[in-house]
């Protein structure tokens, strides 16, 4: 829980999804005392890691401003940091991530290897510049809840003919059934990371998770 009294108010909070095999990470709002709590964002909770401890919340923990100071990096920069590693696969901290970085660019490889004879694949990480959440860790580092958005570009080479839409694309294709020319798939990256103070360690990922928002093309 944020600290203070006054609204809007935020939690920080891990569960079980009701018939869910991995714990989440969440942030719920309330913005006013006669609000609900909603969530705003969550992430997958990574395999063998713990989420940081923050104030009890009898006191509960600060927000703090993205750019922040006296930490291993701002957690803008340690955002764009991650965004730069998964496009890369180099970073200028060391971020601890599981086998996220490793899957999100296997994956990617995968995807170019498939159009490679008729058409050419990028992919981009950009963070979001709105809604990041920090939140104070009781050993003086931050939680950092953000966003960063991948895009999946195909080009097709001239005359290379068409590319059948994934059947997965298609309620989000708007009737696109088939590419004769390009194609952009969004998918917005829920990060949750842990940065230390400064010296104290590396920068962590503790949560990931994707979800396909839009696909636009011809």
């Amino acid at each position: 829980m944020t600290a203070g009294r006054t609204f809007p108010r935020t939690v920080l909070a891990v569960w079980q999804p009701p018939g869910g095999s991995r714990q989440q990470i969440a942030v719920l709002d309330s913005d006013d005392v006669r609000s609900p709590f909603r969530v705003s964002a969550r992430a997958d909770l990574l395999p063998g890691v713990a989420l940081p401890a923050t104030a009890p919340n009898t006191t509960g923990a600060s927000l703090l401003p993205a750019d922040v100071d006296g930490l291993v990096a701002t957690p803008k920069a340690a955002v764009a940091d991650l965004a730069r590693l998964l496009q890369t696969g180099r970073s200028t901290n060391k971020i601890v991530a599981g086998s996220v970085v490793k899957d999100v660019r296997s994956k990617a490889a995968a995807q170019a290897k498939s159009v490679n004879n008729v058409a050419a694949f990028r992919q981009t990480h950009r963070p979001q510049s709105e809604g990041m959440r920090v939140f104070r860790t009781s050993d003086g580092g931050a939680v950092v809840v953000a966003a960063i958005d991948r895009v999946d570009s195909v080009r097709l080479h001239k005359g290379a003919g068409v590319v059948q839409t994934p059947a997965g694309y298609r309620a989000l294709a708007k009737g696109l059934k088939k590419i004769t020319k390009r194609a952009d798939m969004t998918t917005v990256q829920m990060v949750v990371l842990a940065v230390p103070p400064q010296g104290r360690g590396d920068i962590r990922l503790l949560g990931f998770a994707e979800d396909l928002v839009s696909v636009s093309g011809s």
